[in-house]
């Protein structure tokens, strides 16, 4: 695991930006969370940054109408980013389709990113966060999301967000092959130092990324 300090959020920004720009031929995936909202809005207008030929997303939140308030849809949307990959002809994935449940939504995704995850194998790069609990993506302490063998799950969460919908531990450790992970506070910067001294990914799915080849975790200073 390789750790990176940047002087501020915008530069943390600049910096994923840069090492997306190595990349040929991947498939990105965005997560949801306040984390990387200043990188989306500088991918949604930096002229310097390649858009790949297709994004998807890591997680979603659940709820009606699909642009509520705490939709990640809406927050990828709102950066910028969507009208960029889509004006220049490349392909967004979005997670909620249609008003179908959120367990058939997730099958639906599961079977789109099974297809993407073999065209893309080798080449597919996860842009995630963490919250303070020490879950990442949509995958929550004891959640299905942890031990299924499933690529793509939906399950109602004990947090605020209820309803979610979220690529699943075995996705993220068997086919995202370079992940940036990304930490905006001293207090998510203390949390994950003290979540990878621990083992167990059920408490702590982002406990998992301790194992994962190909991490790089890009923080501001404390």
């Amino acid at each position: 695991m390789k750790k990176t300090t940047v002087p501020s959020i915008e530069e943390q920004a600049k910096y994923v930006i840069s090492q997306l720009n190595t990349f040929e031929d991947y498939l990105l995936m965005l997560s949801g969370g306040k984390s990387p909202g200043e990188l989306y809005f500088q991918m949604a207008s930096d002229k310097n940054f390649k858009v790949p030929h297709d994004v998807a997303q890591v997680d979603e939140r659940c709820g009606h109408p699909p642009m509520h308030a705490n939709s990640n849809y809406k927050f990828i949307k709102d950066s910028g980013l969507i009208v960029r990959i889509e004006r220049e002809g490349k392909e967004w994935h979005p997670m909620l389709i249609g008003q179908n449940t959120f367990e058939k939504t997730a099958a639906l995704y599961d079977s789109k990113l099974s297809n993407l995850f073999v065209e893309y194998s080798g080449r597919i790069v996860g842009i995630f966060g963490m919250s303070l609990d020490g879950h990442v993506a949509g995958i929550t302490e004891g959640s299905i999301g942890s031990t299924s063998d499933d690529l793509v799950v939906g399950y109602v969460s004990g947090d605020q967000y209820k309803e979610r919908i979220t690529l699943t531990l075995n996705a993220i450790r068997n086919h995202v092959t370079t992940s940036f992970i990304l930490l905006n506070s001293n207090e998510k910067i203390e949390a994950f130092n003290k979540y990878m001294k621990e083992d167990d990914v059920n408490k702590y799915p982002i406990v998992a990324f301790k194992y994962m080849e190909d991490v790089e975790v890009i923080s501001i200073p404390q």
